[in-house]
């Protein structure tokens, strides 16, 4: 739905879809992880981090496919900065409540540590598993007929500039890389607190469950680039 509506929204205004993004992200983490505290009916924060990975899988993977093929430059610019401020602003929320603690603050601050290293973690991982899955696409012999690739019939949105698709993912890459190594030094330098072995504890002990997610996400991908293999061609 949201695709729909940056395909028919003017270009002048499209830029400010990036709310609904934000918002949709949001609510997608919170119902997941309400819901996960139900089916589960005990609060445990892998309940959260599952929901919270699963939304910015998601999430990430609609911006790959959204600034390569349908968003206009300045809404590409507009959503890939938000989600750079956003990454920030949970590092500097994290070294707030680390300088000036408090039983209230502590949940805050996990959960600010875990936004970051899920977020930054997923944004490193996601651009790159799509644009693999692109160019496959893109290379095969029957990329004209593979909708939202070479094909722009009905609903589909025909690629015409691979290289321009491969800019965007690469400056979306950059920026989150960018974003992960700010993160990582002004936690490192105010906190004392290394996000590399944050991501490596939560692998350690969840790795099934997040592996499962970004196979899951991929894999539909490949469903909105139309891939099918057909054994007669």
């Amino acid at each position: 739905i949201v695709r729909k509506i940056f395909l028919v929204i003017p270009n002048d205004y499209q830029w400010s879809l990036f709310i609904v993004l934000i918002i949709i992200r949001e609510l997608h983490a919170k119902i997941l992880s309400s819901l996960g505290r139900k089916i589960a009916e005990f609060d445990d924060w892998c309940i959260e981090i599952i929901a919270a990975h699963f939304a910015a899988c998601r999430h990430t993977l609609f911006l790959a496919v959204a600034v390569s093929t349908v968003a206009t430059n300045t809404t590409s610019y507009v959503i890939l900065g938000t989600d750079f401020v956003t990454n920030i602003i949970f590092t500097i929320i994290i070294i707030y409540f680390h300088r000036y603690p408090s039983d209230a603050s502590k949940r805050w601050k996990i959960n600010a540590v875990m936004n970051v290293v899920v977020n930054e973690s997923v944004e490193f991982i996601m651009p790159i598993a799509y644009i693999l899955c692109f160019l496959m696409a893109y290379y095969v012999p029957n990329a004209d007929i593979l909708g939202n690739v070479k094909n722009g019939y009905w609903q589909y949105s025909a690629v015409s500039d691979i290289n321009d698709t491969m800019k965007w993912i690469s400056i979306m890459f950059a920026i989150d890389f960018i974003s992960a190594i700010i993160s990582f030094c002004l936690l490192q330098i105010f906190c004392k607190i290394n996000i590399v072995r944050i991501y490596v504890l939560l692998q350690k002990e969840m790795w099934y469950v997040l592996s499962v997610h970004q196979c899951y996400l991929v894999e539909e991908v490949t469903k909105f680039l139309d891939i099918h293999i057909n054994i007669d061609y």
